[in-house]
């Protein structure tokens, strides 16, 4: 193991402040997509190729379906959201895989030719491992993420429904207590 001489530390500190990293808006923006590969585990919800009026659509018509209350069941329908675009993107990333053969071994060196390359970018994450195996294991996660927050959402909607039907039988609505 090589020990790095002091002339080498105080080069390497010099060069480190020319470097500092993007400082407009713009390249800061290209540059959080940098690590970005299939796109089923990233943070933002859009990436930079997906088109943001279909996103909104979806969101709007899941808006309209719930129709939340409240800062608990505006979270939940968010996540659905969420949930469910990440979803519609590994229905393209299995269907790019499956164009350019099922993620074989041999494929690692082509470019990508169908879609928006992320099938491609999935068959390189993969691996050594079978590209449908993995993409199966992040689908069933999604599917239970959605699933189990679409259960917290209609437990919460159902709560607060019984906790207004019971508001509007109190006596201080004019109506009458059960006599027992």
């Amino acid at each position: 193991m090589r020990v790095a001489t002091q002339t080498k530390i105080e080069s390497n500190r010099r060069n480190a402040q020319k470097s500092t990293g993007p400082r407009t808006t713009e390249g800061k923006a290209v540059v959080a997509h940098n690590a970005l590969k299939h796109g089923l585990c990233a943070r933002s919800i859009l990436l930079p190729h997906e088109k943001k009026n279909e996103w909104q659509v979806l969101s709007e018509d899941l808006f309209a379906e719930f129709q939340p209350v409240g800062a608990l069941e505006n979270l939940l329908v968010e996540g659905l959201i969420s949930l469910a675009w990440r979803r519609r993107r590994l229905v393209q990333v299995e269907s790019e895989i499956f164009q350019q053969g099922g993620g074989e071994s041999e494929l690692f060196n082509l470019s990508p030719t169908v879609g928006n390359g992320l099938g491609m970018a999935f068959i390189g994450a993969a691996k050594d491992s079978d590209a449908f195996s993995r993409l199966g294991r992040y689908e069933s996660a999604l599917d239970r993420a959605f699933y189990h927050t679409l259960y917290e959402l209609r437990q919460v909607q159902t709560l607060r429904q019984r906790r207004c039907s019971i508001s509007l039988l109190s006596p201080e609505n004019g109506i009458p207590e059960a006599q027992t």
